[in-house]
């Protein structure tokens, strides 16, 4: 499983856990209300950070919208998939910190995720090689 094209669904469960967008109906004129959206809070930010909010505020009844630049969720987590091999490789902040928080919520939409070893581990020691 690719975790951050997984994490890409956990962005978007969050992002629509307020539901359906209310609109108004009237003359839709340069001053109408018709554009406007109504919520408790606006989450600026569609990353782990915003998606995380999204959860916090759904489960305690608030309504929200999430701004976000790009044209889909996830912050800095990407999946780039190689149109040729079709093979998905991973970037951007693929590694979150393992805390009992963080993985509860990956738990809640159900993202694979595995421990690496500490900074200080001999495997992740600098190795230098002499060409």
């Amino acid at each position: 499983m690719h975790a951050t094209r997984t994490l890409a669904t956990v962005f978007l469960a969050a992002a629509n856990a307020a539901g359906s967008v209310d609109s108004d109906t009237d003359a839709g004129g340069p001053n109408s209300t018709s554009n406007v959206l109504t919520r408790d809070v606006t989450i600026i930010g569609g990353g782990v950070t915003g998606s995380y909010a999204a959860t916090w505020l759904h489960d305690r009844g608030y309504s929200f919208a999430v701004v976000e630049k790009q044209s889909n969720l996830g912050g800095h987590t990407q999946t780039y998939t190689d149109p040729a091999s079709g093979v998905a490789i991973e970037y951007g902040n693929v590694f979150f910190q393992d805390t009992p928080k963080m993985r509860d919520y990956m738990q809640r939409y159900n993202v694979s995720f595995s421990q690496i070893p500490p900074i200080n581990d001999p495997s992740h020691a600098i190795k230098y090689y002499d060409f």
